[in-house]
């Protein structure tokens, strides 16, 4: 989708996922739930991999562990500030 966040309709979504609204609706209640969402799969999912990584190891396994739960803004906080995010 080419369109900011703001101009995009849950029908927008549907379309692009080949999916009705009652799906859409099945599972979220607006797309700033969908979007929460994400951001949860995606937190969970670095976290699990944070804890898979050693405890020390490369400079990979390093910056991944300074950068997610340990201090700094949230990952949505940071997507928020982003200059994509904030471009729309």
């Amino acid at each position: 989708m080419t369109k900011g966040y703001e101009a995009i309709t849950i029908q927008d979504i549907c379309d692009e996922a080949n999916a009705g609204q009652s799906t859409f609706y099945a599972h979220y209640t607006s797309k700033d739930d969908l979007k929460q969402s994400g951001f949860e799969h995606s937190r969970k999912e670095f976290l699990d991999r944070q804890r898979e990584a050693p405890a020390t190891g490369n400079i990979k396994y390093r910056s991944l562990r300074r950068s997610i739960g340990h201090g700094g803004d949230s990952l949505e906080e940071r997507s928020r500030t982003s200059p994509d995010a904030r471009q729309g």
